[in-house]
């Protein structure tokens, strides 16, 4: 298996890139943030017990959440908060994609459009579902933003985990009317379209859009109008008996960015090579084993591409799992035989090497004791903390 990672790709040819192309201040900061994860530049702790023996030293993450070296114990907190939350009823994963056509548009706008398009998803569905014909009740909404496709190109869409059932106007849970139908694909796929159009029309008319260097108002005004007359994808699986297998995958695009390390194959001067999953080749039946080679300054374009604006929120709930309607969601879990929703106790460093196996025990070899970390050094500063033996118990 290779030891390459991203960094050391970013390492060796971001600055290279950042000479030849204009690169947001934002993205200079993060690309430096992972290329410092876990080396001296980014300071150490010192791990010690209370007598002061020093057991080993750790450099510090990054902890920036499109960093693959960071995303393992952030993955595992998101997880355990996610799943403390869902209801024990049946739920539907529905993946919905904008057309490629408006990556334009994205590109320039990404806060903004993102806002739309996770409005849009979210109207149609929950309009659909208020009739009777399907459900007549509102249900709970996880959507989860993905930018990237396996290959790392610009592919927008919204994976959402939705309950097969909701809250009628009486406040009781209804299940659907046929419990392994969610709703018509086509009439979701037409309402979601027409409702982010109109949206996009709206921003671009009133000048709350940036229009791409390349084209002109008109141009994009033109676009809109002739999307409205093709298919958008809207693909809504079978359903899960429960939601905990679905938010088991989403937790991967949460964190840890668009490609992970185990990905890359080679790093040398034809470019990067890495593995994607060649999904429109039907006739391949291990599509994993596909590859793909880009040149080190598309690599490094493209990975930029998927890193988040930070007031950009991802991972958003609507309905019943809506953040501030906790007290609606603990009478569901109540009708479900379930416990009120109680916020897990977020996993420590110590915590979860442990319970991955990675280290067994954390006490001093030498005397016994507790193991604390007791110094951090961040360059010439040094903040030391002194921990009692409860504490470091």
């Amino acid at each position: 298996m290779s030891d390459l990672t991203l960094q050391h790709i970013f390492q060796r040819h971001f600055w290279d890139y950042q000479k030849a192309h204009k690169v947001p201040p934002h993205l200079i900061r993060i690309a430096k943030k992972i290329m410092r994860c876990r080396t001296a530049a980014n300071g150490v702790h010192l791990r010690k017990c209370i007598d002061g023996h020093t057991i080993d030293v750790w450099y510090n993450s990054c902890k920036h959440r499109s960093c693959p070296q960071c995303s393992s114990m952030d993955v595992e907190n998101w997880l355990e908060l996610q799943k403390g939350k869902l209801i024990k009823c049946a739920h539907f994963h529905v993946i919905i994609t904008v057309s490629d056509a408006l990556n334009g548009l994205w590109e320039y706008n990404t806060s903004r459009y993102a806002d739309l398009f996770f409005r849009a998803v979210k109207e149609s569905l929950f309009e659909l579902l208020a009739n009777p014909k399907w459900l007549g009740a509102k249900p709970g909404l996880l959507a989860c933003l993905q930018t990237w496709g396996s290959n790392l190109c610009l592919h927008p869409h919204l994976h959402c985990l939705i309950t097969a059932g909701g809250v009628n106007e009486a406040g009781e849970w209804v299940n659907l009317r046929n419990p392994n139908f969610l709703l018509p694909g086509r009439a979701l796929a037409a309402l979601f379209r027409g409702k982010l159009l109109a949206g996009l029309r709206k921003a671009v008319q009133d000048g709350t859009f940036q229009i791409p260097p390349d084209t002109c108002k008109q141009e994009v005004l033109t676009l809109l109008n002739r999307l409205r007359r093709q298919e958008w994808n809207v693909h809504i699986c079978e359903r899960y008996a429960y939601g905990d297998g679905v938010v088991s995958y989403l937790a991967k695009y949460i964190k840890g960015g668009a490609i992970s390390n185990k990905r890359l194959l080679c790093d040398d001067e034809k470019g990067v090579l890495f593995k994607y999953t060649n999904y429109r080749d039907e006739e391949n039946t291990e599509k994993n084993n596909a590859t793909i080679l880009l040149s080190h300054d598309e690599f490094i374009r493209r990975i930029l591409l998927h890193i988040p604006d930070l007031r950009l929120r991802t991972f958003r709930s609507y309905g019943v799992y809506y953040r501030r309607n906790i007290e609606e969601l603990n009478r569901i879990r109540e009708h479900f035989g379930q416990e009120p929703v109680e916020e897990p106790e977020r996993l420590r460093f110590e915590a979860y090497l442990t319970k991955k196996g990675m280290v067994k025990d954390f006490r001093c070899p030498i005397c016994g004791g507790p193991v604390a970390v007791i110094e951090k050094h961040y360059g010439s500063r040094i903040f030391t903390t002194i921990v009692s033996a409860a504490q470091a118990a």
